[in-house]
């Protein structure tokens, strides 16, 4: 039989791991992106950062594709602010009329891009790349800077 005081002494290291791994684990999702599927997406990337003249703008129109953008969005993880300026811009229009604005911003490394909306959260390159590019988006603009 365990004594009590064995029972105590693995049970306080078990609890540890259990909520260090919960700490870890927990991701905050982006709020603010709405559950209804956008019907539009504007993009605008400054024209300074593609190394031009002019600014970059697009519009994705398939709600497919601005499902698939929205969904890739709602992958992002909490990041601390920070002072990076924003490289550009995607707008959200919805059928109920209802619209938002989520900042682009290139990130810390090559693996992640930076968005902003109601906080700071990193979403994987490769994927909004990819969901923009199905959407008909010039590659050559996904750059934001790197």
């Amino acid at each position: 039989m365990v004594s009590k005081r064995t029972q105590i002494l693995l049970a306080v290291p078990i609890a540890v791991v259990v909520m260090a791994t919960s700490v870890l684990l927990r991701r905050d999702k982006p709020t603010g992106i709405p559950t209804e599927s956008p019907i539009r997406i504007d993009i605008h990337v400054i024209g300074l950062f593609l190394n031009a003249t002019e600014d970059y703008e697009a519009s994705i129109t398939n709600q497919a594709d601005c499902v698939a953008v929205s969904k890739t969005l709602s992958l992002g993880r909490k990041e601390r602010p920070h002072m990076c300026a924003p490289v550009g811009s995607m707008t959200f229009f919805y059928s109920n009329g209802a619209s938002n604005v989520v900042s682009l911003r290139t990130g810390h490394n090559d693996g992640r891009y930076e968005i902003e909306l109601n906080g700071r959260y990193s979403i994987p390159r490769a994927g909004l790349s990819e969901a923009l590019s199905k959407a008909g988006i010039d590659k050559s603009k996904l750059l934001l800077g790197h």
